[in-house]
């Protein structure tokens, strides 16, 4: 990135936060669990002759969404910035009163 772009580039509104190695890893992690559980559906419905194929597949979805679940809670846990704001929020204006 050049010293233009830098320049250019908006302030941010809250501060980077510190990185966290072992969430952003096992956030990787539980994607990749969620990817291999999709493909674990695919293949089960592929495969037309398995025994208790319909559990199988409910088993693979609750899985796939699970993992997926537990990312998404993961990533707004530990990841995400979150502001705390010192005062109280003004109160809501009505757009009558901006006339």
């Amino acid at each position: 990135m050049s010293a233009h772009e830098r320049a250019e580039a908006p302030e941010r509104i809250v501060p980077p936060g510190p990185p966290d190695r072992p969430a952003e890893l096992a956030v990787i992690l539980l994607l990749l669990a969620a990817a291999a559980g999709s493909v674990a559906f695919v293949v089960i419905y592929a495969l037309d002759r398995l025994p208790a194929q319909t559990q199988l597949l409910g088993l693979s979805l609750a899985l796939t969404f699970g993992f997926l679940a537990a990312a998404c809670i993961l990533v707004g846990k530990r990841l995400v910035v979150t502001e705390e704001l010192p005062e109280q929020y003004p109160a809501p204006e009505r757009p009558e009163d901006q006339g």
